[in-house]
């Protein structure tokens, strides 16, 4: 089965020494090489799993200018495993990043900042138009 494309939103920081993605709700920090993986099977009746947005368009409804800017890192996620298709998006068992944006809005402090990050999750960088 193919994965399901998914967009979302990351906060980014720096572990040991390294710059990673961390999930706003819950704060884990996504792997680089691994899939980030749901704590529980992610069955339907649960509301464990990793979320995202079904469109880019839902993804900059949701989030204030000020984010967009450059607060968070944005992108898109592969997801697999148990997926479930919800009105405004997915949950899904596993998630991995497979692009992240940058845009005219964001500083170049913040658009080397995400390349450095893409580069450690070895994925490329999107420019988009906001």
């Amino acid at each position: 089965m193919e994965p399901v494309r998914g967009y979302r939103s990351w906060e980014w920081g720096a572990f040991d020494g390294t710059l990673f993605l961390r999930s706003h709700f819950t704060g884990d920090y996504w792997p680089h090489s691994s899939p980030m993986e749901s704590k529980c099977a992610c069955k339907k009746e649960h509301s464990c799993g990793i979320y995202a947005w079904s469109s880019g368009e839902k993804l900059n409804d949701y989030l204030p200018m000020a984010i967009i800017a450059g607060l968070w890192v944005r992108g898109e996620v592969d997801m697999w495993g148990e997926v479930h298709f919800h009105e405004h998006g997915y949950r899904a068992q596993f998630a991995k990043p497979s692009a992240f944006y940058v845009n005219s809005q964001q500083t170049e402090r913040t658009k080397r900042v995400i390349g450095v990050i893409a580069l450690q999750y070895d994925v490329p960088v999107v420019q988009e138009d906001s």
